[in-house]
């Protein structure tokens, strides 16, 4: 890492990538080409940067600490000059990304450790201009994201990628290769847009809440969950008879696929009560 790089700050979770083959990885796992859009989270001192201009992709760099914004300014000048290389002031929880004019956007990051998921949600929420993600998280978030159901981490992460996207485990990352050392492990994940035909439940947002309020009290069965959390016994008796659940189903248990099922049956037998009452 060049020694006139600001140094990492701890308030805000960074651990900035440094080891040079693990940036080359990283830039394979994107598919990075020439032209290619790319957005990058948190470049920090720019090592994962610059493999990926090298390739010949067009990149978006979005960071929010003003020092590493300078140093990369001042580092890729002729880059930014050329069109190749821009750089925006920006906080990944809540960027939304311009529309593509052609090809979708690949998103690639070393994510801060504190606002890792937040991040991923608010890309997550943004699906339609994405093809491709290559993100790095401590080891615990990506194990949560890649689980099927019947694990132990299956859960509100899994769910939500699970249903628009197919995922697989890149590579481990060795503390080593970071700057600050972090205490925990790194992997990298690669997520790829899934064919046509699954998806998220409209509308999104009330999904979203919908899946997070079925994890909330992991041991419980989720009919007691449901029932505790505005749903009546018939709706949710509805819900399972159209989705073959039982009394005893907890949420780990379902595929991610029969969730926006479960959703649609609960939300239309509501509408048929109102209708009845009506």
């Amino acid at each position: 890492m060049n020694e006139q790089a600001p140094a990492p700050k701890k308030s805000l979770g960074q651990h900035w990538l440094h080891d040079q083959s693990v940036c080359r990885r990283i830039t394979q796992l994107s598919a990075a080409a020439p032209n290619q859009p790319i957005l990058e989270i948190g470049p920090g001192a720019g090592a994962l940067t610059q493999v990926l201009l090298e390739t010949g992709a067009r990149v978006t760099a979005l960071e929010t600490d003003l020092g590493a914004i300078s140093f990369l300014n001042e580092k890729f000048e002729a880059e930014i000059e050329s069109g190749q290389l821009r750089i925006i002031e920006g906080d990944g929880r809540f960027f939304e990304l311009p529309s593509p004019a052609t090809i979708p956007w690949t998103v690639v990051s070393n994510l801060p450790y504190n606002v890792g998921t937040i991040i991923f949600l608010n890309l997550l929420n943004q699906a339609e201009k994405i093809e491709r993600m290559v993100l790095m998280f401590q080891a615990e978030v990506s194990q949560r994201i890649l689980a099927e159901h019947g694990s132990k981490n299956h859960g509100f992460l899994s769910v939500l990628t699970s249903l628009e996207w197919d995922k697989r485990r890149g590579l481990k990352v060795r503390p080593g290769a970071f700057k600050p050392p972090p205490r925990v492990q790194s992997e990298v994940i690669v997520l790829e847009q899934a064919a046509p035909g699954r998806g998220w439940a409209n509308p999104r947002d009330e999904f979203r809440k919908f899946v997070d309020i079925c994890f909330r009290n992991r041991r419980k069965m989720l009919r007691n969950v449901l029932t505790r959390n505005g749903y009546t016994d018939e709706q949710v008796r509805a819900g399972f008879s159209t989705c073959k659940l039982t009394d005893k189903t907890r949420a780990e248990a379902i595929p991610a696929i029969l969730f926006p099922e479960l959703f649609h049956a609960l939300q239309e037998h509501e509408t048929l009560q109102i209708e009845t009452k009506g």
